[in-house]
């Protein structure tokens, strides 16, 4: 890219920004993971009569232990 744009001074961004542009996006693919996981094993039993998962919880304090 540096050789399209004679050099990286030519950028429009700094390698900063495409570190954050990165996090950002980690961070929003982690969002809900734990509903997208949960989905995931429902539409594997919806299609895989055998396929079997469960939970473990606490549900005193709102915590999940355990996916199995």
């Amino acid at each position: 890219m540096a050789d399209l744009y004679d050099g990286r001074h030519m950028w429009g961004f700094t390698e900063k920004d495409i570190k954050n542009m990165k996090a950002k996006k980690a961070r929003v693919e982690r969002d809900d993971d734990l509903n997208k996981l949960l989905q995931f094993f429902r539409e594997c039993k919806a299609n895989n009569e055998y396929f079997y998962w469960d939970v473990d919880a606490d549900p005193k304090i709102g915590v999940l232990k355990n996916i199995f």
